[in-house]
């Protein structure tokens, strides 16, 4: 596992402990868990969080572009948007 997903799982296993437990009153509870999720800044949590919801998000924008080509290839008849004339990724004339 790349070090970039060991941290985002280490800081969502944090993020979700901590909300778990958040409206704990009572401070003798135990809670078996790894040092690496209590001890986990969480300044790295948010940024991790925050990265993960921007790579969520540019995926489904991709997703949604690639759609066309998909239902192209497989047959579809493709209804266009006003002012396109052909299925494509490149920008028309400006």
């Amino acid at each position: 596992m790349s070090v970039i997903r060991h941290e985002l799982r280490t800081s969502l296993c944090a993020y979700y402990l901590r909300s778990l437990y958040s409206s704990e009153s009572d401070t003798t509870v135990t809670i078996p868990l790894k040092p690496a999720y209590v001890f986990r800044d969480e300044r790295n949590i948010k940024k991790d969080i925050k990265t993960l919801e921007r790579r969520l998000r540019d995926r489904a924008i991709a997703a949604r572009m690639i759609r066309g080509f998909w239902q192209e290839a497989a047959g579809a008849v493709i209804k266009l948007p006003t002012g396109m004339t052909k299925l494509s990724l490149n920008p028309g004339p400006s």
